[in-house]
C-alpha cells in the first residue's frame, strides 16, 4: 500500500472525523498537489461554519473555483461501478453515492466504501426482498444518511428494514413519496431505533390523524429535528395529535404543507407547549383561515419562530393585522404571506413596518 493509499484509507475509515482529512491535506501539500489540499481544507472550514456569513460565501466561492478547475480530475480515483452514480464534494472528498438498486449496495459496498468517506446512500428502487438483504448488510452502520423516498415502498417492505440492527448512527432517514399509510406510520414508530436520529422525512406515504397518533405514542427520538409530513392527509385530529407530543424536545422544523389543517388544527399547533426549539413551520396550503393565523400570532410558544410559512392559508386582511400586532413573533426572519387575500394597503404598510424584508405579501 502506497503512503496515499494510507491516508484514503484512514479518511474512509472515520468518515466523520476531519483529522485524516486534514492530515491527508497537509500530505498532498507536501507532495506538491496544492489545489486538492486547499480544496479539502476550504470545504472543511466551510463545513464548520453556519449560516451565510461574508466568511462562507468567500470560502464558498473559492471552492467553487477549485472544483471547476479540478473536478474531473479527482474524480477519475473514483472506481466506475455499474449502478453507482458517485455524489457531490462534501468536507473535501465524494461522501454520497445513488444506486440504482438495493441490490447493487451490498454487491459494490466494500468498493465504494473503500473508496470514499461514505456517508449517505439514495436508492431508486426497492423490491421486498431487496430490502431484506440490505437490513441485514452492516454497511449501512457506515451510514448517517438513509434516501429511500420515491421507491413504492410499502409498509411490508419497510418492516425489515426499520428491524435492521444497523440503523443506529443514522442522522437522516429519508422515506417521502412512499406507500407506508398509517399502518407504516405505526411500524416505524414501534420498531425504528435511532438514537442519533435528526432528520425524518415521510411526506407523502398517505398518513392520516390514525398514523400521527402511532407516532406521536411510539416513537422516541430524542434528538429529532427535522420532522416533514407535508402531503400527508392529517386533518385537524391529526395537527392536534402532533401538538400534543411530548417526545421530540428538540425539534426545529416542522413541515406541515398541503395536511387538510383547518383553524381547529392551527389554533392547537399554536398552543403546543412540547416544541421550545421550534424554530421553523411550514403550514402552507392549509386553509387554517383568520382565526388560526390569530391564534399563531397571540401564542407565546411561536416566540422563537425564525421561519412561518402561511402562504394559501385563506388569510384576509384580519390575519395580517393580528400577525403585524403580535407580542410574539418578534424573531422571524421569514414571513410569507403570498396566495391570501390580505389586500388593505394599511394592513400591507403594518406588515412592512413590523417586519421589513422579512415579509414576502
Amino acid at each position: 500500500m502506497t503512503t496515499e493509499a494510507g491516508f484514503l484509507q484512514d479518511v474512509c475509515a472515520h468518515p466523520d472525523d476531519n483529522f485524516p482529512r486534514r492530515a491527508y491535506a497537509d500530505w498532498l501539500d507536501d507532495n506538491g498537489d496544492l489545489a486538492r489540499a486547499e480544496f479539502i481544507r476550504t470545504q472543511l472550514d466551510l463545513a464548520s461554519l453556519e449560516g451565510p456569513t461574508p466568511a462562507s460565501l468567500a470560502l464558498a466561492r473559492r471552492a467553487e473555483a477549485l472544483l471547476a478547475a479540478h473536478e474531473a480530475d479527482w474524480r477519475r480515483g473514483l472506481p466506475e461501478l455499474e449502478g453507482v452514480t458517485w455524489g457531490e464534494f462534501q468536507r473535501g472528498f465524494v461522501e454520497s453515492a445513488t444506486f440504482e438498486s438495493v441490490k447493487a449496495f451490498p454487491h459494490h459496498a466494500h468498493a465504494v466504501f473503500g473508496a470514499a468517506p461514505l456517508r449517505s446512500a439514495r436508492f431508486t428502487r426497492a423490491p421486498y426482498q431487496a430490502v431484506r438483504n440490505l437490513a441485514t448488510s452492516p454497511w449501512l452502520a457506515r451510514l448517517r444518511e438513509l434516501n429511500l423516498g420515491n421507491t413504492g415502498m410499502d409498509a411490508q417492505t419497510a418492516r425489515p428494514l426499520l428491524e435492521s440492527p444497523h440503523l443506529g448512527n443514522l442522522t437522516s432517514l429519508l422515506l417521502h413519496g412512499n406507500l407506508l399509510g398509517n399502518g407504516g406510520a405505526a411500524d416505524l414508530a414501534q420498531r425504528l431505533r435511532g438514537p442519533q436520529l435528526r432528520e425524518l422525512y415521510l411526506s407523502g406515504n398517505n398518513i392520516s390523524e390514525r398514523g400521527a397518533a402511532a407516532l406521536v405514542e411510539a416513537l422516541d427520538l430524542p434528538c429529532l429535528r427535522d420532522l416533514d409530513l407535508r402531503d400527508n392527509p392529517l386533518g385537524n385530529d391529526g395537527a392536534i395529535e402532533l401538538s400534543s407530543s411530548a417526545c421530540w424536545p428538540e425539534l426545529r422544523t416542522l413541515y406541515l404543507v398541503n395536511a387538510g389543517i383547518e383553524t381547529v388544527g392551527a389554533m392547537a399547533l399554536a398552543h403546543a407547549r412540547h416544541f421550545p426549539l421550534l424554530s421553523l413551520l411550514f403550514l402552507n396550503h392549509n386553509p387554517i383561515g383568520d382565526e388560526g393565523a390569530q391564534a399563531l400570532a397571540a401564542s407565546p410558544h411561536c416566540a422563537n419562530l425564525t421561519q412561518l410559512d402561511l402562504r394559501n392559508c385563506d388569510l384576509t386582511d384580519d390575519a395580517g393585522r393580528a400577525l403585524a400586532a403580535s407580542p410574539h413573533l418578534n424573531g422571524l426572519t421569514l414571513l410569507w404571506l403570498t396566495g391570501n387575500r390580505i389586500r388593505r394597503l394599511d394592513v400591507l404598510a403594518a406588515l412592512r413596518q413590523r417586519f421589513g424584508d422579512a415579509v414576502r405579501v
